[in-house]
């Protein structure tokens, strides 16, 4: 949410992989902000009245956020627990690993989006029922570890020394 004197960021948190909230991070535009007080007869007074400014927003933000029913926020919830459980069984089943792997090795943007819609197919056809957006989060978070598994795997070897012949460290 960006307004004329400040943008409000929402960052979603997940507490005890049970709860999902968001923190608020609100960043004034100072150079905005400062050319109104300057040009106040009483910077206190305008001070007083950003702020009120920014309390008003950010409450209807909230009322925003209230307004979404309770049973869809928990049918999310639910939703990208499901997906990430359904994704970690098919991760460890051989066709999905090779066809992941066949994905990767291709290299480029290219190949990771063909690699995390591959993965939404694979889950699709099990979880028919699943939100897209939770399904192409999760799916996406997914390639992308792996991706890092991958090129750790690369840098590492078969015989545990680097690609420069001295040991690699652990991963």
């Amino acid at each position: 949410f960006e307004a004329f004197l400040w943008r409000v960021m929402l960052t979603q948190v997940t507490i005890d992989r049970r709860r999902e909230a968001f923190e608020v991070e609100v960043e004034l535009k100072m150079d905005v902000v400062r050319t109104r007080l300057e040009a106040a007869a009483q910077p206190a007074d305008e001070a007083l009245a950003i702020t009120r400014e920014l309390v008003a927003a950010l409450r209807e933000m909230a009322r925003w956020a209230a307004e979404i029913p309770m049973c869809k926020k928990r049918k999310r919830v639910e939703d990208i627990e499901a997906v990430e459980r359904e994704l970690k069984t098919a991760m460890e089943e051989p066709e999905v690993d090779a066809e992941l792997r066949r994905h990767i090795s291709l290299e480029g943007r290219e190949a990771l989006h063909l690699a995390k819609q591959y993965l939404c197919d694979v889950i699709r056809l099990r979880l028919a029922s699943v939100s897209e957006s939770a399904l192409h989060r999760s799916a996406g978070r997914q390639v992308a570890k792996y991706l890092r598994r991958a090129k750790v795997l690369d840098i590492v070897g078969s015989n545990g020394e680097g690609t420069c012949g001295k040991p690699a460290i652990e991963p």
